[in-house]
């Protein structure tokens, strides 16, 4: 296990206690809460839904699906 471990949720939640976050507290309410971009709702519950189903997947799905876990790493560098 590594010495230190950040959960940016729990960050997130507690610099916005008691405020209003429109978005939710999810990750893509934070982005949205600091103004910057991330991938829409409806396509992220959609990704979900679709790991969630279990494979097999065809290539494609799989390429979508990694995509998906790239995009959220890559709103978290920008965090």
């Amino acid at each position: 296990m590594p010495e230190r471990i950040l959960d940016l949720f729990t960050e997130f939640r507690a610099g916005t206690n008691g405020l209003n976050t429109p978005a939710g507290n999810s990750l893509l309410g934070a982005l949205a809460y600091f103004g910057l971009d991330g991938m829409g709702a409806v396509e992220k519950d959609d990704m979900r839904a679709l790991i969630l189903g279990g494979g097999p997947w065809s290539d494609a799905e799989r390429l979508a699906i990694l995509n998906y876990c790239e995009g959220d790493l890559d709103a978290l560098r920008v965090c």
